[in-house]
């Protein structure tokens, strides 16, 4: 069995917008979140590290204080979300309505307008994950995105990848796995220390 930790970086300048492969930095306020979490990680160790290039995930890295070695893994990066990055679901919706439907109805043959193709996506999500099932670590720590967290949970619990609108996954949280060799267990979601 592997326990896999997968965490979200911190809120970044941009909120409640696409955000895809645009790399821009943790707000002040997701420094913060990152930072409140250095007790749950200084508790374990993980032998792999697996972290997206985008800087707001090895932000995330630097404010954990995790110095060791690190994968950075261009797989685990967000999708790109083509030109529609940095928008609303309502600037989005108002300007290509025809579009949203598109996503809505087609599938992974949607190709963002200028990004990626989901079926790209879910390759190297599939890819990813199976990299992850052959690592001979107990245990892993991922630092990537709210997309990319989503649909691994959805690759490890053996769900279709129309599932991943079910996980909501927050800004500087852990989603936590038990990953055995026919599937896994969700075990935590959004775990860490609660900042109040």
């Amino acid at each position: 069995m592997k326990k896999i930790f997968l965490l979200r970086h911190g809120s970044t300048t941009l909120t409640d917008r696409y955000v895809g492969v645009s790399d821009i930095e943790l707000s002040e306020n997701g420094i913060e979140e990152i930072l409140a979490q250095v007790p749950y990680v200084a508790r374990h160790s993980f032998p792999i590290i697996f972290c997206s290039p985008l800087r707001r995930c090895r932000q995330t890295r630097e404010a954990l204080g995790l110095h060791r070695d690190v994968i950075y893994d261009e797989r685990i990066a967000e999708i790109n979300f083509g030109k529609w990055e940095g928008k609303t679901f309502s600037e989005i919706a108002c300007s290509s309505p025809d579009l949203v439907e598109e996503w809505r109805c087609a599938g992974s043959s949607f190709c963002f307008p200028g990004g990626e193709k989901l079926a790209d996506f879910y390759e190297r999500i599939n890819d990813f994950a199976s990299s992850v099932h052959a690592a001979e670590a107990g245990k892993i720590l991922i630092i990537s995105h709210g997309g990319v967290i989503r649909h691994l949970v959805c690759r490890f619990l053996n769900l279709s990848f129309d599932s991943y609108l079910y996980f909501k996954v927050e800004c500087g949280k852990f989603t936590i796995l038990d990953l055995h060799s026919d599937g896994g267990i969700l075990t935590g979601l959004n775990n860490g220390v609660i900042r109040v």
